[in-house]
């Protein structure tokens, strides 16, 4: 939001007019503290104007103060509670801290004042980033149900189809937007992104290259043209298409840069440029926004234990979860395919149930879950109540809530997913997350203190927590034969306490969605590329590796 966008619509007196405009050309300057003092003087000549409240909000985001702008938004709220910008801009806001629990409250809240199309799409989109794409998809029918035209809510609920593996319906729901509007990119890109995931790269090249109505491929166009080609087998052929690109770079939207760096540095990776690969991918890790505070993270898990020891009876439930922890890119995403391809069990994906279970539990007023935290956590799940089978639940961050697990599931195992933490954070630094990713991934630095504290949350619940806990190594996997490889994919399922099915042998044969950014991995054969892939990078990244080595053998 721009503080442009504000409009002076109100008959203000002539000093109110005044500091506005030099509020404006403040912010222009990026004089934010002299554009903020504009504002509070306006608001000493009256305390009632809401749009005032708005334009300093939009200023504090400016500057990334976000609880600053969400107080600011509030008090214009409490002046006009029909003020729907400010309550796009408070959900904003609550999403770049990472807390989307709270803007989808805020969400709620919004659609009592303001229940237009687009309120229901923007809460749609959070449940869409929260994993509950059920729920989504009721917004976007709603959203369609007051506005048919409106092109997005076919386009997010084409994409919520593709996580049920409903592909033709996807593909529907896709060419109805495009049928509403041609031109619609969101619509193109993600038809043709439908065709990639697929494996039908041929089909998405000859939609993008055949497609008349479109002068020329838009910069998303461009990235989906270029992965058709990634994907088909020319690497050469798509970098040498996404340079040109990278040369009007300055010219795009933040969000828009930062895919095209990383996919230049996955390219470069993949063609053994090195020395670009990595300048990529620092550059595309430059535009993240997202903040990462360590004090608010240890003091995160020092909650979880204190209420752990502190809890009192809970209600418990005999349903059989095996919930797959670890860091990003430590092989959960392989360990719940293998558990996948097999008929009995469930896979669950990254469920965001426990994650916003706890941040309930963390609120100073928690009474509301405090005896029904199992009730909060099974409410979305996507498999019925009816203890039949076994569910994964590879929400990696679940490591930090092992003691609430257990509590809750004592029926649940635990498998923790390990990896050479070089070869973690090289993959992490060349990955953009999706949806309600990880903060501290943009940045080494980051990286190592959040390393350093999930270090010390396994080892405290390792000695804590008694529930059922295997070990399992990604390079095992990888660098065994395939007589030592059968072995550990048996092992998975005998821990699991369930009779041998031969189709975990064959998991890369399961076409299941994959929503995380292990889609591709998957649906493949186990390779060895990514197995000390860090040695590329030694030259650039020495420090950094050397750095996160120390605090594991100090852990």
């Amino acid at each position: 939001m721009d503080i442009d966008t504000a409009e002076i619509i109100i008959m203000y007196n002539q000093k109110i007019t005044h500091l506005i405009q030099e509020a404006r050309e403040n912010h222009r300057q990026n004089k934010l503290e002299d554009a903020i003092s504009c504002i509070n003087i306006a608001l000493e000549e009256d305390v009632n104007i809401a749009e005032l409240y708005r334009i300093r909000a939009i200023i504090y985001s400016g500057g990334h103060q976000w609880g600053n702008a969400i107080k600011s938004y509030q008090s214009a709220l409490s002046i006009d509670p029909q003020l729907e910008s400010c309550w796009q801009g408070m959900i904003a806001a609550w999403q770049m801290q990472g807390n989307y629990s709270e803007a989808l409250n805020v969400c709620d809240q919004a659609l009592l004042e303001c229940p237009t199309a687009e309120m229901y799409f923007n809460k749609g989109c959070l449940l869409m980033q929260l994993g509950h794409f059920e729920k989504a998809c009721e917004c976007f029918l709603s959203v369609l149900k007051l506005n048919p035209t409106f092109t997005d809510a076919w386009c997010n609920l084409a994409a919520s189809q593709v996580t049920f593996s409903k592909h033709e319906l996807a593909e529907k729901y896709f060419l109805k937007a495009l049928s509403i509007q041609p031109n619609h990119e969101s619509a193109l890109s993600g038809l043709c992104g439908l065709y990639n995931l697929m494996g039908e790269f041929e089909k998405s090249l000859k939609y993008l290259e055949g497609n008349t109505e479109l002068e020329y491929l838009s910069p998303p166009l461009t990235l989906v043209y270029c992965e058709s080609l990634f994907l088909k087998g020319n690497e050469i052929s798509a970098y040498e298409h996404l340079k040109q690109l990278i040369k009007s770079i300055h010219h795009l939207p933040g969000d828009l840069a930062s895919q095209v760096f990383y996919q230049a540095a996955k390219y470069c990776d993949k063609l053994q440029k090195f020395a670009e690969a990595i300048e990529y991918a620092g550059k595309a890790n430059h535009y993240n926004l997202l903040t990462y505070n360590d004090n608010q993270i240890s003091n995160r898990f020092n909650r979880i234990r204190k209420y752990i020891l502190n809890q009192s009876e809970q209600k418990v439930s005999q349903r059989k979860i095996i919930f797959i922890v670890g860091l990003p890119r430590s092989g959960t995403s392989l360990c719940e395919q293998i558990f996948a391809s097999h008929p009995d069990i469930h896979p669950l994906g990254e469920y965001k149930g426990l994650p916003l279970c706890v941040e309930e539990l963390l609120k100073e007023d928690n009474s509301s879950v405090e005896n029904s935290l199992v009730e909060h956590y099974t409410k979305d799940l996507p498999q019925p109540d009816d203890n039949s089978g076994i569910l994964t639940d590879k929400m990696w961050m679940n490591f930090e809530s092992l003691g609430v697990i257990e509590k809750l599931f004592p029926l649940a195992k635990i498998i923790h997913c390990t990896r050479d933490i070089r070869d973690i954070a090289l993959s992490c630094y060349f990955q953009s997350f999706a949806g309600v990713g990880p903060t501290f991934t943009y940045n080494k630095d980051h990286f190592c203190l959040y390393y350093k504290q999930y270090l010390q949350q396994m080892k405290y619940w390792k000695s804590h927590c008694k529930l059922p806990l295997l070990e399992w190594n990604y390079e095992a996997l990888i660098q065994g034969d395939e007589q030592d490889r059968a072995l550990m994919i048996r092992s998975l399922i005998e821990y699991a306490e369930i009779d041998w099915n031969e189709n975990c042998l064959n998991f890369y044969t399961n076409q299941r969605v994959v929503t995380t950014a292990s889609v591709h991995q998957v649906n493949k054969k186990i390779y060895k590329n990514s197995n000390q892939r860090f040695k590329n990078y030694q030259p650039w990244l020495v420090d950094w590796f050397d750095a996160l080595q120390k605090i594991q053998n100090e852990n």
